[in-house]
């Protein structure tokens, strides 16, 4: 299982168009899709990202 994430986090900040990511934009971005994957991501909106900004 880790070894097919690390692949397909590989692939995805690989990608054309991608060569700028550093790590921590990629932790961000990943961050992000796990939240709204796992159904948290409106929490995260309204108590992180909204205060930040």
């Amino acid at each position: 299982m880790e070894g097919t994430c690390k692949h397909l986090v590989g692939a995805r900040c690989k990608g054309s168009g991608m060569r700028n990511w550093r790590k921590r934009r990629a932790e961000a971005v990943l961050s992000l899709r796990a939240a709204l994957l796992d159904g948290t991501f409106d929490h995260l909106w309204t108590t992180c990202i909204r205060q930040a900004a």
